[in-house]
Order: C-alpha cells, then sequence, then structure tokens
C-alpha cells in the first residue's frame, strides 16, 4: 500500500466533525502531544504536535501537552521549558497541560509515579506482568547468546518461572528487579490509519521492562496508563514507534482497556532520501526562529510534510491549515517560497509591517552595531514594504540591504567594482546634486518625485537617466543590486542636519558648504562621507574622530541634537580629525626586579629604575648598555640631565634617602658617580629638571621638596669592576662628592609623591601628595602660590608644555586635569575614570595638547584623548593584572614599567599634525 494513499485514508477518517463512533460510542476527539525533554523542539516534533493540533482543532475535540520526563539519565535541564516555547513560537495551543492546567493533572509523568507502581502492580497481580531479578551481566550474556545462534536478542524470561512466592520473598528481601511485561502467545493486529492493518507476531515481541528499578516506569507503561486515564481517543506519532506499537496494544488488552485509535506518519527526509540529522541542516525548529522565519510559515511548511490540502492553494495561517494534508522530503526552497508569501501576506497591512519591524529590529541592531535610539519601527516598516519583493525573509535585510541604516561601505570589492562602472568623472558632476537632494529625503519624497528629480539632474547636467541612476545607486548604497533608486531615496531615513564639516588637517580638507546629512549617522557614517568626498577609497580611507564645540561626538547626530536640545535645523559645524591608532607592542626589557622608574630620551635610548637597587641604560634593540650600582635601596625616580648619545648624564633617587648624579660613556662602557644629594630623611620618590636644565627639585616620603643645582663638580673616581650573572656591572668606591640642597620648600603635611617643573617657566614648580593636595610654587621666590585640594591621595603628576594644564593620578582611582592659572583652590577642569585601582603614573604626549596615558596598579595602561569622555585605547602592561608603576611618552613610543619585571614599548601614532592649524 502506497504511503501516499494512506495519508489520504488518514486524511479522510479525520476531517469530520468533532467526535468519532466506534461500537456504538461516541467520544469527544482526544489528542496529546507527549515530548520528552531531553533536547530541543525538532521539525518531527513540531510536525507531530502539528497534526494532534490540527486534528483537534478541525474535530472540535482537545489537544493535550504532557511531558514525558520518566528517562532521568537523558533528562536535559531547561529541555521542557524550551519545548514549550518552540511550540507557542509557531503556534501550537494547548487545552491542557503544564502551566495551563485541567481535569488530569499533573502533567508531568516525573510527578505521577504512584499512578504507574499501582498498575504494575495489577499487572503482576493478573500474571500478565512479573519481577525480573537478572543482573546487568547476565543480560549480556543472554543477549550474547542470541547473536551468537542468530536468534533476536530478547529476555529468556528465566524470572517468569518463578512462583509468586517465590518473587513475592526476594522482593520482601530487599532484592533490586524491574517488572517485564508477560507478553501472550499468538499475533497482535493493529489497524494503522497510515499504514492500515499491520500483524506483528508475538514471538518478535520481547518481555520489554515496564517499571526500572528506580522505581520510574518506561514508555511503554508510562504511555498507556496515561493516555487511557486522559481519555486520548488518537494516538499520532512518528513512524519509528511503530515497532513498539503490539506492545502497547498488548497492554490495553491486559488492562482490559479501548485501544485508541493509532496512525505512524512516515519520518521526515532529506532531499537525498537520508534521514533528517543535525549534521544535514537545521533541524530545531529554534534555527528556524533564529533565522527569522516566520512562525505561521514554519507551521505551513511543516503541516505540509505528508498532508495534502486537497487544493491548489498551498499557503494556509493556522485556522487555515484546520480546515485542509505526501511526502515527508524537507526541501527548504519550499520553506523560503512558504515564508515569502507569509511576508507578503503580513505586508499587505500596516499593522503586519509593524509587527516585521519589531521582529526585524534587535537583527538589525545586532548585526550592525546600531544604537537603538537610531531606529524606529516605523522607519524599519518603510524598508521592508521597498523591499518585500526581493527578499524571502526579512533577516535579509541587515546584510543585503544594510546601507538603509548606515553609510555604505564603499571600500568592499563589490563597491570598487561599481565606482570602476559609474566613473568618477559622473561621481564629481552628479555627488553634489545627490547630497543636496539628502534633504528632499525626510520622509515625505514619493516614489514620483524621486523619479522627476532624477529626471531633472539628467536633464541637467545632460547625462543619460541610467547614468545618474546608477552614480545615485553608488551614492546612496555602494551596491549595484537593491530596490529602484527611486524606491530607496523615496524610503531612505530623513531627518537630516546641515553640516560643515571643518579640519585643521590641510592634507584632509575638504570645501567648508553645508551638507545635508542624515542625523542617524555616527562616527563611521560620518567617516565615509568624508571619504567619499576626498575620493578615498581602499587602503587611501581614513577614520576621523568628530568635534562639535571642542567635544567628541560619541552619538549619533540625532541624540547629540536631542542631548542638546537642539533640532535638526541648526547647522552643525563639525571639525575631523584623523582617528589615532591603536598603539601596538614593540618589545619588552627583562628585569631582576619590579621596575618602577622609566624615562625615554632619543638620542640616548631608555632609562629604568627597579626594586633591584639598579639603573640600567638600554638602547633600541632592548639590549642593557649600563648597570649603574650606587643605591642601597629601590630606585624610584630617574631623571635624564644631558645626553648626546654615545655619552650623558643623569639622576635617580631611591628608597635610599639619595639622589646620585651620574656620568655615563658607551664609547668605552664606563660610568661615575658624580655626585650625592643627601639631605632628605626618608625615601625620595620623584625628581623633576627644571625648563633651563640647571636646577631640579625633589619630593620625598618625609614631606619635603628640595631644590638642587645641577653643576658637576670636577673630581676623578675610581672605578673598580665586578663581574655578576647575567649583567656586566661597574661599581665605585664610596669617595663620593656629597652635595646639600640649596633650598627646602616646605608645605605638604604627608610624603610628597611627585614634582614636575612647569616646561614654559624654570622657576614654576608643582608637586602633589599624601596630605590630598596640589601645590603651585614660585621656586626663585620661596613661595607656595596656590594649594589645590583633592579628595584623594595624590600619586603622579605630569604638565603639558601644550595646554599649560597639569595632570594628576589618584587614589579614587581618577585622573584629574587642572589648569595651574586658575586661582581657585579647589577647581578640576575635567576628570578621567575608568581605572580601577591607585593611578599611579601620567605622561602627556609630547606632540598634543589634548593626548594623555595614565598607568595604574590595576595592571592597566589607558591613552587618552581629553575631548573624549571615555579612554580611547587600553593596553595591558602583562598577564595577571600587574601593576604599572611609571609610564614615560617620548614622542612616538610610550614607555611603561611594573610588577612584571618588565619595561614594556608600546608604538604610539604621531598625532603632532592634529590640533596644529
Amino acid at each position: 500500500m502506497r504511503p501516499h494513499s494512506a495519508v489520504h485514508r488518514f486524511q479522510r477518517t479525520y476531517t469530520t466533525s468533532g467526535t468519532v463512533e466506534d461500537k456504538g460510542k461516541t467520544h469527544t476527539t482526544r489528542v496529546r502531544f507527549a515530548p520528552s525533554p531531553t533536547g530541543y523542539l525538532h521539525l518531527g516534533g513540531l510536525r507531530t504536535a502539528l497534526y494532534n493540533y490540527l486534528l483537534a482543532r478541525q474535530d472540535g475535540g482537545k489537544c493535550i501537552l504532557r511531558i514525558e520526563d520518566t528517562d532521568q539519565t537523558r533528562y536535559v535541564p531547561g529541555a521542557a521549558e524550551s519545548l514549550t516555547r518552540a511550540l507557542e513560537w509557531a503556534g501550537v495551543k494547548f487545552d491542557e497541560g503544564p502551566g495551563i492546567g485541567g481535569p488530569h493533572e499533573p502533567y508531568h509523568q516525573s510527578e505521577r509515579l504512584d499512578l504507574y507502581k499501582k498498575h504494575a502492580d495489577i499487572l503482576i497481580e493478573h500474571e500478565h506482568a512479573y519481577r525480573c531479578f537478572c543482573s546487568p551481566e547476565r543480560l549480556s550474556l543472554v543477549r550474547l547468546e542470541a547473536q551468537k545462534t542468530g536468534r533476536t536478542a530478547s529476555y529468556d524470561r528465566k524470572c517468569a518461572m518463578l512462583t509468586k512466592q517465590e518473587s513475592q520473598e526476594r522482593a520482601d528481601s530487599g532484592e533490586q528487579f524491574v517488572v517485564r511485561m508477560k507478553v501472550p502467545e499468538g499475533k497482535t493486529i493493529i489497524q494503522d490509519e497510515v499504514h492500515g492493518k499491520v500483524e506483528f507476531s508475538n514471538k518478535e515481541v520481547d518481555d520489554s521492562v515496564l517499571m526500572k528499578s528506580d522505581g520510574y516506569p518506561t514508555y511503554h507503561l508510562a504511555n498507556v496508563v496515561d493516555d487511557h486515564a486522559m481519555g486520548i481517543t488518537h494516538v499520532i506519532r512518528g513512524q519509528e514507534w511503530l515497532p513498539s506499537a503490539p506492545k502497547h496494544v498488548i497492554l490495553y488488552r491486559m488492562f482490559g482497556w479501548e485501544v485508541p485509535k493509532f496512525a505512524h506518519v512516515p519520518l521526515l527526509l532529506n532531499p537525498d532520501r537520508s534521514k533528517l540529522s543535525k549534521r544535514t541542516g537545521d533541524v530545531n525548529v529554534e534555527d528556524y526562529r533564529d533565522k527569522g522565519y516566520f512562525p505561521e510559515a514554519v507551521a505551513n511548511f511543516v503541516a505540509l510534510l505528508g498532508w495534502h490540502p486537497g487544493s491548489t492553494d498551498e499557503i494556509f495561517d493556522m485556522d487555515g491549515l484546520t480546515k485542509a494534508q505526501s511526502n515527508a522530503v524537507v526541501l527548504r526552497e519550499k520553506l523560503d517560497w512558504i515564508n515569502k508569501m507569509h511576508l507578503l501576506r503580513r505586508a499587505e497591512t500596516q499593522q503586519g509591517l509593524l509587527e516585521m519591524a519589531a521582529m526585524l529590529r534587535p537583527k538589525i541592531e545586532a548585526d550592525l552595531s546600531l544604537n537603538p535610539k537610531e531606529l524606529s519601527n516605523d522607519y524599519i516598516a518603510r524598508v521592508i514594504e521597498t523591499l518585500k519583493e526581493r527578499i524571502k525573509n526579512i533577516y535579509d535585510v541587515p546584510s543585503l540591504c544594510g546601507y538603509y541604516f548606515q553609510t555604505p561601505s564603499y571600500s568592499s570589492e563589490e563597491s570598487v567594482a561599481y565606482r570602476s562602472k559609474v566613473g568618477d568623472e559622473t561621481l564629481r558632476t552628479v555627488l553634489p546634486t545627490a547630497l543636496a537632494m539628502f534633504k528632499a529625503n525626510s520622509g515625505e519624497l514619493s516614489k514620483e518625485d524621486a523619479k522627476q528629480a532624477l529626471k531633472a539632474i539628467a536633464d541637467e547636467h545632460k547625462l543619460k537617466l541610467p547614468v545618474v541612476m546608477n552614480a545615485l545607486r553608488y551614492t546612496v548604497s555602494g551596491v549595484k543590486v537593491g530596490a529602484g533608486v527611486p524606491e530607496t531615496l523615496a524610503t531612505l531615513d530623513g531627518p537630516q542636519v546641515q553640516v560643515k564639516f571643518v579640519t585643521r588637517q590641510r592634507q584632509y580638507a575638504i570645501p567648508e558648504t553645508a551638507i545635508q546629512t542624515p542625523a542617524r549617522l555616527r562616527r563611521y557614517g560620518l567617516s565615509q562621507i568624508i571619504n567619499l568626498v576626498l575620493q578615498n577609497e581602499g587602503e587611501k580611507q581614513r577614520p576621523f574622530d568628530f568635534l562639535i564645540d571642542g567635544e567628541f561626538l560619541r552619538t549619533s547626530l540625532a541624540e547629540y541634537l536631542e542631548e542638546k536640545n537642539m533640532s535638526t535645523e541648526n547647522l552643525l559645524t563639525i571639525e575631523y580629525v584623523e582617528s589615532m591608532l591603536p598603539p601596538t607592542p614593540l618589545s619588552s626589557y627583562e628585569h631582576d626586579d619590579w621596575v618602577s622608574a622609566v624615562q625615554a630620551h632619543h638620542p640616548g635610548g631608555f632609562l629604568t629604575g627597579s626594586y633591584d637597587n639598579f639603573v640600567r641604560l638600554w638602547n633600541k634593540q632592548a639590549e642593557c648598555t649600563q648597570v649603574l650600582s650606587g643605591h642601597s635601596g629601590a630606585i624610584k625616580a630617574v631623571q635624564w640631565l644631558t645626553s648626546d648619545g654615545d655619552s650623558g648624564t643623569l639622576l635617580s633617587g631611591a628608597l635610599d634617602r639619595s639622589i646620585l648624579a651620574w656620568e655615563y660613556n658607551h664609547t668605552d662602557n664606563s660610568h661615575s658617580i658624580l655626585y650625592e644629594c643627601r639631605g632628605h630623611t626618608a625615601g625620595v620618590e620623584s625628581i623633576s629638571l627644571n625648563a633651563t636644565g640647571d636646577r631640579f627639585a625633589s619630593g620625598s616620603a618625609d614631606s619635603m621638596i628640595k631644590i638642587w643645582t645641577t653643576t658637576v663638580p670636577r673630581v676623578s673616581d675610581h672605578i673598580e669592576e665586578v663581574t655578576e650573572s647575567r649583567k656586566k656591572r661597574k661599581t665605585v668606591k664610596d669617595e663620593r662628592i656629597l652635595k646639600a640642597p640649596i633650598l627646602t620648600l616646605a608645605a605638604h603635611t604627608g610624603p610628597v609623591s611627585a614634582v614636575v617643573f612647569s616646561t614654559t617657566s624654570a622657576d614654576t614648580l608643582y608637586s602633589g601628595g599624601w596630605d590630598h593636595s596640589v601645590r603651585v610654587w614660585d621656586v626663585e621666590n620661596h613661595v607656595n602660590v596656590t594649594t589645590k585640594n583633592c579628595e584623594k591621595v595624590v600619586h603622579a603628576l605630569d604638565y603639558s608644555q601644550h595646554s599649560g594644564l597639569l595632570a594628576s593620578g589618584h587614589a579614587d582611582p581618577i585622573v584629574r586635569l587642572w589648569d595651574p592659572r586658575a586661582e581657585e583652590s579647589s577647581v578640576v577642569k575635567q576628570t578621567l575614570s575608568g581605572h580601577q585601582n591607585w593611578v599611579t603614573s601620567v605622561s602627556w604626549s609630547p606632540s598634543s595638547s589634548y593626548m594623555l596615558a595614565s598607568g595604574s596598579y590595576d595592571g592597566l595602561i589607558k591613552v587618552w584623548d581629553i575631548r573624549a569622555k571615555g579612554a580611547l585605547y587600553t593596553l595591558s602592561h602583562g598577564k595577571g593584572s600587574k601593576k604599572v608603576f611609571s609610564i614615560d611618552w617620548s614622542n612616538d613610543i610610550l614607555l611603561s614599567g611594573g610588577e612584571d619585571n618588565q619595561m614594556k614599548i608600546h608604538k604610539v601614532q604621531d598625532m603632532s599634525d592634529r590640533d596644529e592649524a
């Protein structure tokens, strides 16, 4: 008998009205869908659920959801909830079940164990079942023996030979057992509504386990007991259950119950007739939901897998499917076609368009990284309406037509080829008019208006209309294929704002004329406009940052206008600057202990101080050229004095309370101590050289600031060579020239963490300390000019020669910016937040008024443009959040030293032309 005819018989049998007559009895149709919570709902499961649901609706009956969770070894937490959500999404509605209620609660089989035990006992009592005490090892031997002799692997009924008394006594003694059904002799005939009359010899039916030793029933007992208890009249399930059907019929007869109608529907197959599986494509219903298919399309598609509607119309909603059943091959092309038909049906009403827009919106936000505030359902609905004839799935929109929501990517291979076809000369001719046309696209431009405007442009420039069409299509989409140009122009989102783009970087300047710009654009979209006007393509394209009134734009234009209480009628003057590229790591310089001080100097390489009490000089090949040994405590500060590359002088301050002045010569690998500065009574924390190089200041944990001259006494030092592990080091005999300070500045009431001279005034000094203050000093007159109070300990200071601002790093952990010229005692110009631990070092860019770096105990280095609200880049100094103690920014090099015994070097983009006119 052909399955096609059998399925049609099933259709004819059940497309009747609300009751089924059987042997003079009338029953209300009751069907059930009974999934096991062992995974997600797959297409076959959804089809079975739909057949049950549709039969109940066709007949005016009831459809019950029952969770068959008795197999605890395969139970997946959350699977039942996932199954329920998927069924609800597909439109399958149940009359009874978990969370719904009904007269046969509970609807989880794991909550009905007493009922199954009761019925297992009844079967034992009437000798339709027996206890089996066989061990797993014996059962394995039985199976192996059967296989050797070519017999079906079935139980040999050893325990069926036990008397009732023997069985009861062994059970009472605590011996574990299972309950097996006792299959009678003869044959079992099933009248299946799909396969017709199917006959089974009971010799081929095993004495299957009904109750396991853990007290849980198997599927065979539980589903029969529940189907009877819940009044199920029709059992519709997959064809894979047909071999188990005789067991179930036998159980019904053992209990003396009426057997329900059975319909075992064919399996779902791939086009090559192989079994549908996860390896061959999407099987789970949620996969289709997540790919943007409509629930009614998936339900329609699945219902038609083996259900012929009896008409030429194959597009149904759930109501239509209940009134209307082929081949069970899954053709996804058919699903795409059905989904498109449902898309067109939904698009017939504004409500349908808005519902699709709500479905599509999260996908657009995720795929295109858009802020939700930039999108409206009304606009998305307009886009769908424009594209409805060109797409099969609304989720195609972001990938195929993302230009409706953000500026096109003109650098793609497709876009570059299209531009070549359009021609740069045509673009130069048409582009100004195209940009001006954006003003009209405020949602009020009809398709007909757009056609007329395009024709006018063609006439004005004496061009053929298709030429203008291609130029405008490239301008608005960057791609050759899409909706018609008039439709696209009529759809493109409307709020526009006049923008005048200006820059101080002459190489990127464009004409300073107002351009109508979509208000939804952000930094990327605005950068694309600049690159488009500059005709930058491919590697020539540059990312830009945009400033309005000196503040970086970090939102869309629309959000900025809303935040500032401005309308789209305002003319915005926006400055653009080339974006800073991310710093790139260059090399690491290994030390024997914590690196607590670093400084770069272009001719002489790099200078470091460490907790191993040594000062080191390095070249740019990461080679240590000199190790200076003279301190008896950890080095906290290093400072170049002079350097010509091969020789020079420097300072180092340490926790041994001393400052040493050194001279070195790389030619003969020599160095010596010029003099030792004594005067502090606690460790030296910071050193700073003044602008003229004749004085330096030191800050100490003794709360004092001392001023020293850099004059070098002319003395001869005796040098002795010593060999140590890993490095060639030189020491000096303890015959040092001692130097005293020329001035002591006392005002701080706690350790002085940082001192820094102004780079524009040799006598202006700034200091910060543990007394929560930043102080401004007139060194010449020995005066504390201003004291600026802080909320937390000051750990670091640096002065910007370009902006005149003072940056301070604190324990709270915030970077604060001060204008030291202000007379107020507690005015902070700006704060920069983002670190999670003490900010221990700050360093201004030597080439920019706005670029600043900070290092912290959180193990991070942050690079800031102070016009932005957050850090531009965050760099990790090392693994495991190792503390950063010191940083220094010199030209295009950013140094950092920390707890990981390393000095790290990052390459930083030269920003000198970002703020220069």
